[in-house]
């Protein structure tokens, strides 16, 4: 399971960053573009309902490996929290502190207010979303929020009431309950709590995952079916549609993962799991200067097309740069990466 995982996580991360390194002004685009914008915009819809399965499944990895086996006891609960804070608050603040830095040098943020409130509240959460001011990181903060209540995850998992959890949160989920309370409502607790009951219960689920696999044509059948009512009708489908298409994408996922593991290993792809989570705290830092790149680059380049190839490049360039600034990094100062990749 952990050469899946590890197969899992490059490509996950490229998801990750085509969800953030886009144009985020669809009006701009259909009302600048007129005719030939909506048909960009459908583009976007499309690619980015395909990235939509990656963060679901960082959650229900993080839940799988958390207790990896090990029974519930204060020691363990303990000796995960201890982990935790090494693996995920230090790098969560060192990352958002580094944010606020650039934004302000950059002169990106005006402070109103003397209020060191007013600088805190950018490492909790910025309106007028629930993410902090390096956004990609409400992952760590909210992974961090079930890691505290996990123990009440596993005692429920072990006990008669673990399929009753499991259902209300599919419920909650698909109703958009909860986005006050973290980033993605209850999305995020319930691939979490997937993954540890797959975990303390062992469940073979590389058996199932081959299950899956041999019904890989019923699954993409289904999936383009979703993605072109998305695009035809995209006003007009509900939250509900959206997230049983995500399901069907993480099926879809593991299924091409499994067929095609033995290639994807002798393609070394894989070695980019090793700083996956450096990049994916990096990353977050350029966002808004790639997407008001592609932004500028929209206006003068009024053509689909040419700017689909143009936002291609720009995004492979970001990428390429990303990972050799972090091997950079990793050679000059390992221990500073090691610090900033929470120990990884």
């Amino acid at each position: 399971m952990n050469l899946i995982f590890s197969l899992t996580r490059p490509w996950l991360l490229i998801m990750v960053i085509l969800l953030h390194y886009r144009v985020f002004n669809d009006d701009l685009l259909i009302n600048f573009w007129g005719g030939g914008g909506g048909d960009l915009v459908d583009t976007q819809q499309f690619i980015c309902q395909l990235c939509k399965i990656a963060v679901p499944l960082y959650f229900l990895m993080s839940g799988y490996f958390l207790y990896n086996k090990k029974k519930l006891t204060s020691s363990t609960y303990k000796q995960i929290l201890i982990k935790r804070v090494k693996s995920l608050i230090v790098p969560y603040l060192l990352w958002n502190l580094a944010s606020l830095i650039l934004n302000i040098l950059g002169g990106n943020i005006l402070f109103h207010s003397k209020d060191i409130g007013d600088i805190l509240i950018l490492f909790i959460k910025q309106t007028p979303s629930l993410g902090p001011i390096n956004h990609p990181l409400w992952y760590l903060r909210d992974l961090f929020i079930f890691v505290l209540i996990s123990p009440i995850c596993y005692i429920i998992g072990k006990s008669v009431f673990k399929h009753v959890l499991f259902l209300v949160l599919i419920l909650l989920w698909l109703i958009g309950l909860g986005d006050t309370i973290t980033y993605d409502g209850f999305g995020g607790l319930l691939f979490f709590y997937s993954g540890i009951l797959l975990n303390i219960n062992d469940i073979d689920i590389y058996r199932k995952i081959k299950v899956l696999a041999n019904r890989i044509h019923l699954y993409i059948a289904a999936y383009m079916i979703c993605s072109i009512l998305l695009v035809l009708y995209r006003d007009d489908l509900s939250g509900i549609y959206l997230k049983l298409c995500t399901l069907v994408g993480i099926w879809l996922f593991v299924s091409l993962l499994e067929r095609h593991k033995n290639r994807l290993i002798k393609s070394h792809s894989w070695n980019l799991s090793q700083n996956s989570f450096f990049l994916y705290c990096m990353h977050g830092i350029f966002t808004g200067s790639v997407s008001g790149i592609l932004t500028k680059i929209a206006i003068i380049v009024q053509h689909p097309l040419i700017f689909i190839l143009l936002q291609v490049i720009i995004i492979s360039g970001a990428i390429v740069v990303l990972c050799l600034f972090s091997k950079l990094v990793k050679n000059i100062t390992p221990t500073a990466y090691s610090i900033l990749s929470g120990g990884r």
